[in-house]
């Protein structure tokens, strides 16, 4: 009864119950707890701010060098399509080398690899600003190079969120938008060559920041390299049907605004997703879930695709509502990609890195076509035929989505052969739904309800709604008879 009392509490510290007054104390693990967790997305979403800052920061530095002059009929703020090959080239390179030589990325050469390749690419631009002489052909190269550090980076990071909870991940992302709003102002306006030594010392200790907040994430390390299943991949085919539809309607928006990816409405429109997503989850608390995530995202997406429509009359408005359709797209897509790599206890990089190169090999294909032949797409029709598939197909795939109606990437249970089998059995003939499978296995592996909240980024109330049904058909009456009952599983 005493404890049933001290839960039952108002702020002040005390609650009237039974006629007496229960004196509240807050457990000193809660506190650290969430201490823990609210740095780990600070640090980690300073980390990923800085990583945007840095593979934003080669496409300004370019506009300072008569050699970032793109042939007709590109204009010169396309020369970012350059420094993209280099971020292809970059994840895929990383892969490799991480799944041929260290799966598990314990290797303390792979880790600097990319503040390396960062740091030697850019001091060539920074040297040719000091008036040193250095060719063309070099000069070029080393923004290739900047871009295939930025690729590595990227599947550093990306690793890094598949090691936290979706909701986790969604606040990293929405952190790393801000710091990047206030970063990349502060090195573009100190001139090229401060503002260039700024970011190659910012670059230069990206690994440290990685290493710090897989030390802060998770105490065993990264988790290892797999390549996914079919069954895996068969869970991603909406979000790949998804990310080129998305990224060819956005490369065309961009190619009419020829505004550069470092203008300040690139800037404003990217923390509008963020904020609402910071306000929204420390406002709702365990109640922020994926369906608040949707409803941030989607109606940001569409109002960013409609704007392609209104280019010509509103360019800087249709940069802000592009740039905040992008951040929401972002979101969407690393929080799925990181919510299947924490389920199943494995790494991000795989999938993160196919999502990364179908999206920019997608949008700069919409840009060099919108460039190459411009009288043709810029016809209303035709962009209106874009505009409605891109609308379609996101509806397509995230309507049942919203709905809930079937799991995405289904879990399986752990264990030994036979205790698989068992729970599988078990768990069939008493009837349970998909999600409730789900929510069983975790219930079985131990797991609290704010942890399987946390893990298939649902609401407690949403867990407690599932485990009441798990319990009717398992003819239990608390989480102390479900234990007693699957003891002997785990």
């Amino acid at each position: 009864m005493d404890k049933m009392l001290n839960f039952r509490c108002d702020r002040t510290g005390a609650h009237r119950a039974c006629g007496r007054m229960v004196e509240i104390n807050m457990p000193r693990g809660m506190l650290a707890s969430f201490a823990k967790e609210g740095a780990v997305v600070l640090y980690a979403g300073i980390g990923v701010g800085i990583y945007r800052c840095v593979h934003e920061w080669p496409v300004w530095l370019s506009g300072f060098f008569g050699v970032a002059a793109m042939p007709e009929p590109f204009v010169s703020g396309d020369f970012y399509l350059i420094v993209d090959c280099g971020k292809i080239i970059g994840v895929l390179l990383y892969m490799a080398l991480c799944y041929a030589l260290d799966r598990s990325r314990t290797k303390s050469t792979l880790r600097l690899l990319p503040s390396v390749v960062l740091a030697v690419c850019g001091a060539i631009p920074l040297l040719s600003l000091l008036g040193i002489p250095i060719g063309e052909q070099i000069v070029v190269a080393s923004f290739v190079g900047l871009g295939i550090g930025s690729g590595m980076l990227f599947c550093q990071w990306v690793d890094v969120c598949g090691l936290l909870a979706p909701i986790r991940v969604v606040q990293v992302l929405a952190v790393s938008y801000i710091a990047r709003a206030l970063l990349l102002p502060a090195i573009t306006g100190m001139g090229p060559i401060a503002g260039s030594v700024l970011a190659l010392v910012l670059a230069g200790s990206s690994f440290a920041q990685v290493r710090f907040c897989v030390g802060k994430s998770a105490a065993t390390g990264l988790a290892e390299c797999e390549v996914p299943s079919a069954r895996d991949l068969a869970g991603f085919r909406g979000l790949f049907l998804w990310v080129p539809v998305f990224a060819f309607a956005y490369g065309m928006g961009v190619s009419s605004t020829h505004l550069a990816h470092a203008a300040i409405e690139t800037g404003l429109g990217k923390i509008v997703p963020a904020l609402l997503v910071l306000a929204l989850s420390v406002k709702l608390g365990d109640r922020f879930d994926r369906g608040v995530l949707y409803a941030i995202a989607l109606p940001l997406m569409t109002a960013g695709l409609i704007s392609i429509e209104f280019l010509g009359a509103a360019p800087s408005v249709s940069q802000m509502l592009l740039s905040a359709a992008m951040a929401s797209f972002r979101l969407l897509a690393f929080s799925e990609v990181c919510s299947f790599a924490y389920s199943k206890k494995t790494s991000a990089m795989f999938i993160g890195g196919c999502v990364r190169i179908l999206s920019l090999t997608v949008n700069d294909t919409a840009v060099c076509l919108t460039r190459l032949n411009p009288s043709f797409w810029n016809y209303e029709i035709v962009t209106l035929v874009v505009i409605m598939a891109a609308i379609f197909v996101g509806t397509l795939v995230y309507l049942p989505r919203i709905s809930n109606r079937r799991e995405h990437h289904p879990l399986g249970f752990s264990g030994e052969e036979a205790k698989r089998r068992n729970l599988e059995e078990a768990a069939a003939s008493a009837g349970l739904s998909q999600r409730e499978t789900t929510v069983f296995q975790l219930m079985v592996e131990g797991k609290t309800t704010k942890d399987i909240g946390e893990e298939l980024f649902i609401s407690k109330g949403a867990v407690r709604a599932h485990t009441s049904r798990i319990y009717d058909k398992f003819g239990v009456h608390s989480r102390e008879d479900f234990d007693a009952l699957f003891r002997g599983s785990r």
